[in-house]
């Protein structure tokens, strides 16, 4: 009965530094993942700033991002009282700063609304607004050559196209290698199964080796 104890007393360590490993091996794969396997592209900072009043003529309207953005898709829409389209112009993207040319702006209340593409092609949208209270003179100036009607909402990743690596109905891509988060996901399912094969396999071995001891001594 005592070797029995002991044994028992074994496999039971066994199996804890077993399971240990693999907690540990799975907190190390987690901690190699980088960053920005977890994030899309951020909004940093626009011009106007959100809720800003502009109180001189501006001939574009910029949106800064944490990493660059793909120019193609990116897609920004100036709407102004009456819900007039202002937007003039294809969008530039330098570096990290998206720049959207805009006709003479009106006083009153603006809305920007905005759709990019990450580098890791995921669509990013959002909306901000700002006030433009101009001066007598500003504002005749820009009465003049005021733009007519147009669309209140950015189209789908320009123009109409569907960005690359993209499907419908939030389908993953085909024939695109999986992202970083996903070979992490994998890996660390990988540990965990192997592990628990290891443990397993461990725990029968002993068992039959207590069936074994214990025919040989009766």
């Amino acid at each position: 009965m005592g070797r029995l104890i002991r044994a028992a007393v074994l496999v039971a360590a066994e199996l804890t530094v077993a399971m240990l490993t693999v907690s540990f091996l799975t907190v190390a794969v987690l901690a190699a993942v980088p960053a920005p396997a977890w994030a899309h592209s951020q909004l940093l900072a626009t011009t106007p700033p959100d809720r800003a009043t502009v109180t001189a003529p501006i001939s574009e309207v910029t949106l800064t991002f944490n990493e660059p953005v793909q120019q193609r898709f990116s897609v920004v829409v100036v709407n102004g009282p009456g819900g007039v389209l202002y937007s003039h112009g294809p969008v530039r993207v330098v570096d990290t700063t998206v720049h959207q040319p805009v006709s003479p702006l009106r006083s009153g209340s603006y809305t920007v609304r905005w759709r990019v593409v990450s580098a890791d092609s995921h669509p990013v949208e959002g909306t901000f607004g700002f006030t433009v209270a101009l001066p007598a003179q500003g504002e005749s100036s820009a009465g003049s050559s005021a733009p007519g009607p147009g669309p209140s909402r950015p189209a789908a990743a320009g123009a109409g196209q569907r960005p690359p690596g993209q499907q419908p109905s939030g389908q993953p891509p085909s024939g695109q290698p999986p992202s970083r988060l996903g070979l992490a996901a994998l890996t660390v399912g990988s540990v965990i199964a192997v592990g628990s094969v290891v443990a397993i396999g461990m725990l029968t071995v002993r068992r039959v080796t207590f069936r074994r001891q214990r025919r040989e001594r009766s």
